[in-house]
């Protein structure tokens, strides 16, 4: 065997994928510790099945980075494994090579990111992690759910991250975005950073983060308002200046926002996926 010609193969593979993930690609305890959210009926999955024969590699239109991704479905609940690309142009041997879980792969999908940063991020907080796949999220009130719930109308909206009444069915789940903590942290910087004259108030408590938006004649309270919305529900980030004095945190809030709004359109993506399958 030619090392030299494998140790140039490797390099230009490793060249192909963000920094923040080269540390853990090759890290084997990194794939085999798999983070799971339990249900009661999980079922337990065979990591030998290769049954699989077809794959399906992902169309290159989508060009750029993004994650390289398939979800891996059994009885009772689902993995998102996958990993973040700086190009859409890795076969599945170069996948297997850099993740052995996508031997039994046999639809691989291409989710495009803004950037390699992002790329990263929703990697980090939602890639080789199993939820069952009947979860509402409606468990018991003192545990934290593996998704996130949101409540709104024209004028308010709540996120919540433990299970709430389940008669309530205004409640829509709308995914495992991400980190509640880490979300609960920049929510508590925007209601601290915010102009007070906007017109919104927002809050947290122990079950989650609530805004309310007091004023409707407020031009730029019901655009920044819409533009929350838009993020949880749709996936949608619109860049909006002039609701911060410190440019410096209006552009960390813009930018874990826009994170938050990828997120949002991957698990879009993860649900067509599971309806189709």
């Amino acid at each position: 065997m030619d090392f030299s010609k494998l140790s140039e193969e490797t390099m230009e593979l490793s060249a192909k994928i963000g920094p923040r993930q080269q540390k853990l690609l090759f890290d084997q305890e990194f794939y085999d510790d798999e983070v799971t959210f339990h249900k009661a009926d999980d079922a337990v999955f065979d990591e030998n099945d290769h049954s699989h024969e077809n794959v399906t590699i992902p169309t290159k239109h989508d060009q750029g980075p993004g994650i390289a991704f398939f979800v891996d479905i059994g009885s009772g609940s689902f993995c998102v494994r996958g990993l973040p690309v700086v190009e859409n142009n890795l076969s599945k041997e170069d996948l297997v090579s850099l993740n052995k879980h996508f031997e039994k792969a046999s639809d691989i999908q291409f989710f495009p990111c803004e950037s390699i940063e992002v790329a990263e991020v929703i990697s980090e907080q939602m890639i080789n992690r199993r939820y069952p796949l009947e979860d509402n999220g409606l468990v018991n009130i003192s545990d934290p759910g593996a998704t996130w719930l949101i409540k709104y109308d024209d004028h308010s909206l709540a996120l919540y991250f433990k299970s709430i009444n389940v008669a309530d069915r205004a409640i829509e789940n709308i995914g495992a975005i991400g980190d509640p903590q880490i979300f609960r942290f920049w929510w508590s910087k925007i209601s601290s950073q915010m102009h007070q004259s906007i017109g919104l108030s927002i809050e947290e408590d122990e079950k989650g983060c609530q805004m309310i938006l007091r004023d409707h004649n407020n031009e730029l309270a019901v655009e920044y308002f819409q533009m929350m919305l838009k993020v949880l529900l749709l996936g949608e980030f619109s860049l909006l200046e002039g609701y911060f004095d410190n440019i410096f945190e209006q552009q960390n809030i813009n930018t874990f926002l826009n994170e938050l709004s990828h997120s949002r359109r991957f698990w879009l993506k993860i649900e067509e996926i599971l309806v189709n399958s």
